[in-house]
Parts: C-alpha cells; sequence; structure tokens
C-alpha cells in the first residue's frame, strides 16, 4: 500500500525531497499538497486525521510546528540549508521529525 503524505507548504516537494521520503518509507508515497491557511493548529491534526493520511511534513514558523506537537502529531520537516541566494532559498540536506518541543529531533 502506498504511503500518503499530506504536505502543508506553498512550495511544491522537490524530486529528492520525494525521494528521502521514499526512502524513509519503503515505497513510493502519494503527497497531497495543501495550500489553504489555517487558523489553528487543531484545524490542520482535524484535516490530517480526516483525510487518513499516513503521515505529515509541514514548513511552517516554528511556533506552529511546536504546537503540532503538543496536539499529539509528530511532523516531518525538510531540512535546508542556506545559499548566498537569500533567506528563501536553501538546498535540501534532509528530512527530520519534530519530536519534541521547539524542535527537538529524532
Amino acid at each position: 500500500m502506498m504511503t500518503k503524505i499530506l504536505w502543508l507548504s506553498q512550495q511544491r516537494p522537490e524530486p529528492v525531497q520525494v525521494r528521502a521520503l521514499e526512502k524513509i518509507f519503503g515505497g513510493k508515497v502519494e503527497i497531497v499538497r495543501k495550500l489553504e491557511e489555517y487558523p489553528e493548529p487543531a484545524d490542520i491534526v482535524k484535516l490530517y486525521k480526516e483525510g487518513n493520511y499516513n503521515d505529515i511534513v509541514v514548513v511552517a514558523c516554528t511556533a506552529l510546528i511546536s504546537q503540532l506537537v503538543e496536539l499529539g502529531l509528530r511532523p516531518l520537516w525538510p531540512e535546508m540549508v542556506k545559499t548566498d541566494k537569500g533567506a528563501c532559498f536553501g538546498h535540501f540536506r534532509r528530512i527530520r521529525r519534530v519530536v519534541k518541543g521547539i524542535f527537538e529531533f529524532a
């Protein structure tokens, strides 16, 4: 069965990020990208649970991600390395799982 992943980010997943997810999950993944803004972290948790997703990738501020962790999610986060192109650009390094508080990783 294919792993279904909720992708919450304004950016589309890069092919290298998809490959990293496939390596984590041991096969092909179905990525469902949502662009809507959610007023409360609980709305994201509801979307995740009602969509029967296997996992979630969140690209957002640390405060929001921390709130999701407090609500019981352990989101994946694509770690990027800054480049000389500016703060909004970077090279993908790896996928990490946020497990506690403000970015304590597994």
